[in-house]
């Protein structure tokens, strides 16, 4: 839906946009409209395998959130 704003509080440092700082445990707002979508990943996970369980994510309206791990070889 248009307007959705999101709040997500990462549980480690994330790699996302220059306008976001992305520092673990501090939370940011974006803003959504329809069809559109917002990705960030964890900044360290190549070298330390830090994933972004436990990040926390709220919405003032219904949201999918879709999680990726490459980590099972």
């Amino acid at each position: 839906q248009d307007s959705t704003e999101v709040i997500i509080t990462p549980k480690v440092k994330i790699v996302s946009s220059p306008t976001v700082p992305g520092t673990a445990g501090v939370p940011f707002k974006i803003k959504l409209n329809r069809g559109q979508s917002y990705s960030f990943e964890a900044e360290d996970w190549a070298t330390t395998n830090i994933c972004l369980g436990g990040t926390h994510i709220t919405s003032n309206k219904k949201i999918a959130v879709t999680v990726s791990d490459d980590s099972i070889e």
